[in-house]
């Protein structure tokens, strides 16, 4: 998942940089680029996909993002409705609640924030423990030596699993106390 922003030049009215960061941005507002004044917006998040040129050769994630911006291409895909900055994220929460923000953005925000954070915010309720492992395992990935949450991730699964397991075998004894097949 990237935070992407966007840097809209007033004078020229077009999208001059793409930004791009794995956790939301400080601030925002507008900036100066080459003397000119330019506003950044938040265009949301993005999952991670292959990244290319518009002619298909690989390139970085802000390059893929400005070519296809510049030239209208529909082809930026999977971008998800979200603030870009941890204001916004908290405005956005403050207003809609957890379902304000895209439960693949919550979970990516829960996996590279720290966690007092991520509990004060409340970012966390409702989001499948299998979403967690899988933005773990990119973040992982991605940063080798930031430490894993997989195993605790997998422990809470394992618990669940378990409970889930005890009932069914407590609703099935239950059944057959009474009688029923």
């Amino acid at each position: 998942m990237r935070f992407v922003r966007v840097v809209v030049s007033q004078t020229q009215n077009r999208v001059v940089a793409v930004l791009e960061q794995d956790t939301p941005f400080n601030g925002g507002g507008y900036v100066t680029i080459a003397g000119e004044e330019c506003e950044t917006q938040d265009l949301g998040v993005v999952e991670d996909q292959s990244w290319t040129r518009l002619d298909g050769t690989p390139c970085g994630v802000t390059r893929h993002l400005l070519e296809r911006l510049e030239s209208g291409s529909p082809d930026v895909r999977r971008i998800h409705d979200a603030p870009c900055t941890m204001d916004g994220i908290k405005a956005r929460l403050r207003e809609r609640g957890p379902a304000g923000i895209p439960i693949k953005v919550r979970a990516w925000l829960a996996t590279v924030l720290p966690a007092d954070q991520v509990a004060a915010m409340g970012l966390a309720r409702g989001i499948p423990v299998a979403a967690l492992k899988s933005c773990d395992a990119i973040r992982a990935a991605r940063d080798p030596d930031g430490g894993s949450r997989r195993l605790y991730f997998e422990r809470i699964t394992h618990r669940q699993s378990e409970r889930r397991a005890a009932k069914s075998l407590a609703r099935r004894r239950a059944a057959a106390a009474k009688g029923k097949p």
